[in-house]
Protein backbone atom coordinates (compact mmCIF):
# COMPACT_ATOMS: atom_id res chain seq x y z
CA UNK A 1 0.00 0.00 0.00
CA UNK A 2 1.64 3.25 -1.31
CA UNK A 3 0.52 6.73 0.85
CA UNK A 4 0.82 10.31 0.69
CA UNK A 5 1.21 13.08 2.68
CA UNK A 6 -0.57 16.05 2.62
CA UNK A 7 0.74 19.37 3.74
CA UNK A 8 -1.76 22.13 2.63
CA UNK A 9 -5.42 22.85 0.81
CA UNK A 10 -5.52 20.79 -2.06
CA UNK A 11 -7.54 20.86 -5.30
CA UNK A 12 -8.90 17.17 -6.71
CA UNK A 13 -10.87 16.21 -9.44
CA UNK A 14 -13.83 13.81 -8.55
CA UNK A 15 -16.46 12.71 -10.46
CA UNK A 16 -16.18 15.09 -13.03
CA UNK A 17 -16.26 18.20 -10.18
CA UNK A 18 -13.91 20.49 -8.69
CA UNK A 19 -13.38 19.12 -4.68
CA UNK A 20 -11.79 21.18 -2.43
CA UNK A 21 -10.13 20.19 0.53
CA UNK A 22 -10.25 22.71 3.71
CA UNK A 23 -7.40 21.28 5.96
CA UNK A 24 -5.10 18.02 6.41
CA UNK A 25 -2.43 18.17 8.50
CA UNK A 26 0.44 17.78 7.89
CA UNK A 27 1.24 14.45 9.87
CA UNK A 28 -1.71 12.89 8.54
CA UNK A 29 -1.03 10.03 5.81
CA UNK A 30 -3.38 9.91 2.95
CA UNK A 31 -3.52 7.36 0.15
CA UNK A 32 -3.68 8.94 -3.20
CA UNK A 33 -6.59 6.37 -4.04
CA UNK A 34 -8.40 8.11 -1.30
CA UNK A 35 -11.74 9.76 -2.54
CA UNK A 36 -12.02 12.96 -0.58
CA UNK A 37 -15.62 15.13 -0.64
CA UNK A 38 -15.70 18.87 -0.36
CA UNK A 39 -14.43 20.69 3.14
CA UNK A 40 -12.83 17.47 4.53
CA UNK A 41 -10.90 18.21 7.18
CA UNK A 42 -8.20 15.28 8.40
CA UNK A 43 -6.58 15.75 11.69
CA UNK A 44 -3.05 14.77 12.97
CA UNK A 45 -2.01 11.17 12.63
CA UNK A 46 -4.67 10.36 10.63
CA UNK A 47 -3.90 7.93 8.06
CA UNK A 48 -6.90 7.43 4.99
CA UNK A 49 -5.97 4.42 3.20
CA UNK A 50 -6.86 2.94 -0.30
CA UNK A 51 -10.18 2.90 -1.53
CA UNK A 52 -11.71 4.73 1.61
CA UNK A 53 -14.41 7.69 0.61
CA UNK A 54 -14.84 11.10 2.94
CA UNK A 55 -18.23 12.65 1.92
CA UNK A 56 -18.68 16.29 1.93
CA UNK A 57 -17.72 18.19 5.40
CA UNK A 58 -16.08 15.17 7.06
CA UNK A 59 -14.00 15.43 9.76
CA UNK A 60 -11.45 12.78 11.11
CA UNK A 61 -9.75 12.81 14.42
CA UNK A 62 -7.62 10.75 16.31
CA UNK A 63 -8.46 9.84 20.08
Amino acid sequence: MSHRHHTSTSNFNHKDRDVRVSQIHPTAVVSPRAKLGNNVTIGPYCVVEDDVILGDHCRLETR
